[in-house]
């Protein structure tokens, strides 16, 4: 295990939100190129899944994510709570922001050609879920109605199962199933994506890299993340399966309730 974050905080109207993450090497990669954080002060949850040869990945990852973070400094923050409809324009310019930072990186080493990362931001402003991605990296809502994907892949697959021309059973075991579409580091347009959420009392909001749900089902995600109790334990159990079943990649979760 490479490390993991835990935090307990108040989020708006002065509700708490608790909040834990983990990230894993797995037990197929030397290294993790995954990386997360968590701000307590600024409700801002953060995963990153990097890709690229050598330590491009992880390059990319952290320079996309410490971007974000110091993009969303606490004036920002409170820009965010005073005026809703601010939220979105500044998570999208956030992205773009950690975009020129990952190319600029790239562009000063040969090794870093090419390094991108897929990447996804939470916000909470009182019970609503903001939610910003490219790639695929994921946000799941778990609650008493089951589970639910908020975000949609950014990869060739994914938007063939969208159409119909291919089922999600065969989309798991396609071998282009890793290719993205969109990521942070990429010199062709971005278009972030943005959604919308109101959490309900019980709800729970899962961030993960797609070495969790690459080897787990929904159903199974949904399982252990309403089942357990302890948002502690629910990471340490998604990790422990993931790797149980294979564990072919990094794997990171963010799990945080209200």
């Amino acid at each position: 295990m490479k490390g993991f974050l835990k935090h307990l905080f108040g989020g708006g109207n002065n509700e708490t939100i608790h909040a834990y993450g983990i990230t894993d090497t797995g037990r197929r990669r030397e290294n993790n190129e995954d990386y997360l954080l968590i701000r307590p002060e600024r409700r801002i949850f953060i995963v990153a899944d990097g890709m690229g040869g050598h330590n491009a990945g992880e390059v990319a990852s952290a320079e996309a994510v410490r971007s974000v973070d110091e993009f969303f400094a606490p004036e920002v923050v409170a820009r965010m709570d005073s005026d809703p409809s601010s939220i979105g324009p500044l998570m999208i310019d956030a992205f773009h922001h950690a975009n020129l930072r990952v190319n600029e990186v790239a562009n000063q080493s040969p090794e870093y050609k090419g390094m991108g990362c897929a990447l996804i931001m939470a916000f909470m402003t009182g019970d609503t879920l903001h939610t910003c991605h490219v790639g695929d990296v994921r946000c799941y809502l778990v609650g008493p109605s089951g589970i639910r994907q908020l975000t949609n892949d950014h990869t060739e697959i994914a938007r063939m199962v969208r159409e119909g021309t291919m089922t999600p059973e065969e989309a798991r075991t396609s071998k282009l199933r890793s290719y993205l579409t969109q990521a942070v580091g990429q010199t062709a347009a971005m278009e972030p994506e943005l959604h919308t959420y109101r959490l309900d009392r019980g709800d729970r909001v899962l961030l993960c890299s797609d070495g969790l749900w690459d080897m787990l089902s929904d159903r199974r995600i949904q399982e252990i993340v309403s089942e357990t109790t302890g948002i502690d334990k629910v990471c340490t159990n998604l990790i422990a399966e993931a790797n149980d079943a294979g564990g072919r990649d990094n794997v990171t979760v963010v799990v945080f309730e209200k």
